[in-house]
């Protein structure tokens, strides 16, 4: 279960909120904050898996997202990834956390 932050930072409320809605523990930290993903990423990584005539370090040099078309995700969800340190290996997961709370009338 997560621990509400004793202080109103931005950085602690939402670690708070992705430990809550992922079900993590207080062992994991903010990594990242999206609010827009890219369309598309998962073909262009797969294609790259696919192609067996290139090593791991061309594979993600073959990855360009520059100029990559974005899709905003609605206000009040955000994509967060949360990571922890567990004896020396980093763990990493993500998801969609929603940051904002549905107004009553809507």
């Amino acid at each position: 279960m997560a621990t509400k932050p004793m202080f109103d930072h931005p950085q602690a409320n939402y670690e708070f909120m992705a430990r809550e809605q992922m079900g993590l523990g207080d062992d994991w930290h903010l990594k990242s904050i999206a609010a827009a993903v890219m369309i598309d990423l998962e073909d262009k990584i797969e294609g790259l898996e696919a192609n067996s005539d290139l090593d791991d370090a061309e594979r993600w040099q073959g990855l360009d997202v520059s100029g990559a078309t974005l899709a905003w995700l609605p206000d009040g969800l955000e994509l967060i990834t949360m990571k922890r340190q567990v004896e020396g290996e980093v763990q990493v997961k993500a998801g969609f956390v929603q940051t904002k709370q549905g107004r009553p009338d809507s």
